[in-house]
């Protein structure tokens, strides 16, 4: 938990060892107002439920590097992926592709809207500063 601009933040982005999402554990968030929570892992309902306590409540997605365990990995071809990114099953993807990347990014994007998330809080977005394992380099310095 953290403050920040004087909301109490919360951020849970897996659940405790034994237990399945959903799995906020709003005994530990406090006064939260704020919780930044996986977008696939939490259904409508659990973003209701934080919303019927007066927070407001973050998608958080990753936006940089492909996930192999998320639903929507088989979207992603090879020839986006690059290298591990230092997480398990996780690669940094080209963003340079955005004919690809694109689509499958704003089909999350409205999952979240779907699921009535307030914002959208993109993981991953600094593969810029990084060997992420294309030809051209686009490092940035």
């Amino acid at each position: 938990m953290a403050s920040h601009g004087g909301s109490t933040w919360y951020l849970q982005l897996s659940c405790p060892s034994g237990q399945s999402a959903p799995c906020i554990n709003t005994a530990r968030a406090g006064a939260a107002r704020v919780f930044d929570i996986d977008g696939f892992d939490n259904p409508t309902g659990t973003v209701a439920a934080l919303h019927a306590q007066g927070a407001r409540v973050v998608c958080y997605l990753d936006g940089g590097t492909w996930e192999d365990w998320r639903p929507d990995a088989a979207r992603f071809p090879a020839t986006v992926k690059g290298h591990g990114n230092g997480w398990p099953g996780e690669k940094w993807l080209d963003v340079r592709q955005l004919s690809i990347l694109g689509p499958i990014m704003s089909q999350r994007a409205q999952s979240c809207k779907a699921k009535g998330f307030d914002a959208i809080d993109w993981d991953n977005l600094d593969g810029y500063s990084t060997a992420r394992g294309f030809h051209s380099p686009t490092r940035i310095n």
